[in-house]
């Protein structure tokens, strides 16, 4: 079980060290292309962290304590957690910067017109 635990706990490294690149902090990168593998990695981070507290509530139930007792013996999903959070502001970011730059592409292809005939 512990051994299992290491080997997901190295894939949500491994998520967070990818998500991490210079491809997900360069503004010049295509957003669509930054979200959808943002969205990739948030799926599989996902179903990591569904594994990783079904062994979690595993552990605790041999060890002999009731799951979600105070002080109960678990593994620490601190990490996840913080990639979590971590993968969740950086696709936000992304979708944000997306947002504004097709708001500013429309706003270039507008046509103006003048308002004021003294102008």
């Amino acid at each position: 079980m512990d051994a299992a635990h290491a080997q997901l706990e190295n894939q949500v490294k491994d998520i967070r060290a990818r998500t991490s690149a210079s491809k997900f902090n360069d503004p010049e990168e295509n957003p669509e292309d930054v979200l959808r593998d943002l969205k990739a990695a948030k799926t599989r981070l996902y179903e990591l962290e569904k594994h990783l507290s079904e062994l979690n509530r595993c552990r605790q139930i041999l060890v002999g304590t009731s799951s979600g007792a105070p002080g109960a013996p678990g593994y620490d999903l601190e990490l996840v957690n913080k990639t979590r959070l971590y993968l969740e502001l950086k696709f936000d970011i992304w979708r944000h910067k997306d947002n504004i730059q097709r708001t500013i592409d429309d706003w270039k292809s507008t046509q103006f017109k003048k308002v004021w005939s003294f102008l």
